[in-house]
């Protein structure tokens, strides 16, 4: 029976009786598990490491609030609004709420003016894909981990679009990235894609995906013929090309930045190593210059040395794998007699080079073609032949010398110096 009604319980009426019953204990528990939340009245000092804030409500004033995870820290500014959590008598302040917009902050999605702020309108947001787990800070920089139709990729972006903005405009020169790119300058709401090519730096690891590098563009802003051939020929060419994607590999990495260095320190401690291992061919190409450098060499430590092929010690005698490579500008000066670079092909070869000895002879085997040798009755030769052949001599020890060079001590063995590299071995 229905006691309020007099009449019979029916079904319309116990399913209406549940309901309200089911809706009063939701909004229960919707009162108990309500959060407040606090405004901002201190920022963190960076001398903290607790990382405490001061907030204050309506009602009330919370001092040396702790953050709610010492693991995920996201540092307040004055006025914002943050979550207030409670245990005993302990108060934990969470990650600022969407409510106002710092003066930059690209981690809010629709920036608003409010009576404390005005939003810098140049920073963007990062764009988010549904299902996309990220981080970001306030100025334009994220860690984005996506997952998009099974090919996961974590990227990290620091000063997004930074890049000069003439520079941007030739990369976004197609209809629809030129449109893009104005309403991203126009309107901040709109958030940016990662892009290495714009970005100040960027960290990519990426799962049957490119990369994005645009080479082609690159050369066409560098403006000479020779970087836009260098690309077209040798960096992005179909055939034989040296920094293009291989679509076959599946997993690929990108480090992308104005200036990039690898260093391990420690250079007082041995077997602070750095290597390198290709499974395929290693590459390496640069739009200006290559440089290997080493100190001096040391034959005590037996370092400074460059070493060029796979064998383990460097040749010390002929027909070691591991040889000294020959110092260029020395070997033409040995070989031509070449000393400087404003000597041409036509040049008097030097009297002490290869082949300036060489055509002494042929000069001398030519004067004495043409008259013989000259002798008395008695058949003594009346040609002085001394001084034809005293200044060949002479030559052939000074080149001898100047091909040995100095000696010196490695290994126990001997070594000539000369024409040849201390530095540098080839196999």
């Amino acid at each position: 029976m229905d006691k309020d009604t007099g009449g019979l319980l029916n079904f319309s009426k116990a399913y209406h009786f549940i309901k309200q019953e089911v809706n009063e204990a939701v909004d229960a528990i919707r009162i108990a598990f309500k959060i407040p939340s606090a405004k901002v009245i201190s920022s963190v000092n960076p001398a903290d490491n607790q990382q405490k804030i001061s907030t204050f409500t309506e009602d009330s004033q919370m001092n040396n609030m702790k953050p709610s995870s010492m693991h995920f820290i996201s540092s307040p500014v004055i006025n914002e609004m943050v979550p207030v959590f409670a245990y005993d008598s302990s108060r934990f302040y969470g990650p600022p709420l969407p409510i106002y917009d710092s003066i930059t902050n690209s981690a809010q999605l629709v920036p608003t003016a409010t009576s404390e702020y005005k939003p810098d309108f140049g920073v963007s947001p990062i764009q988010i894909t549904p299902g996309d787990v990220a981080v970001q800070g306030r100025y334009g920089h994220a860690i984005v981990l996506s997952d998009k139709e099974s090919r996961p990729t974590i990227r990290i972006g620091n000063g997004f679009r930074s890049r000069d903005a003439s520079d941007v405009e030739v990369f976004n020169a197609d209809e629809f990235s030129s449109e893009l790119n104005s309403a991203q300058n126009s309107n901040a709401s709109i958030p940016n894609f990662f892009d290495p090519n714009v970005d100040g730096s960027s960290i990519y690891l990426l799962k049957n995906s490119s990369p994005g590098i645009d080479l082609k563009t690159e050369a066409k802003l560098n403006g000479t013929e020779r970087i836009v051939d260098y690309e077209k020929k040798v960096l992005s060419s179909p055939v034989g090309a040296t920094f293009a994607q291989n679509k076959s590999v599946n997993d690929k990495m990108l480090l992308s930045s104005n200036s990039i260095f690898i260093y391990t320190k420690g250079a007082n401690y041995n077997n602070h190593n750095i290597s390198v291992l290709s499974s395929g061919h290693l590459s390496l190409n640069s739009m200006k210059n290559i440089f290997i450098t080493t100190p001096a060499v040391d034959e005590d430590e037996k370092s400074g040395f460059i070493y060029i092929g796979t064998s383990e010690n460097r040749g010390l005698l002929p027909n070691s794998p591991m040889q000294p490579a020959v110092r260029g500008l020395n070997y033409l000066n040995t070989m031509v007699g070449i000393s400087k670079a404003s000597d041409t092909e036509g040049a008097k070869l030097g009297d002490g080079s290869v082949l300036g000895i060489l055509k002494n002879l042929t000069d001398a085997l030519d004067n004495l073609a043409n008259g013989g040798i000259a002798v008395d009755g008695n058949g003594v030769s009346k040609s002085d032949i001394s001084a034809i052949s005293k200044p060949i001599k002479d030559s052939i020890k000074s080149l001898h010398n100047k091909i040995l060079g100095t000696q010196i001590e490695a290994d126990g063995i001997s070594v000539w110096t000369g024409d040849v590299s201390k530095k540098v071995f080839v196999e």
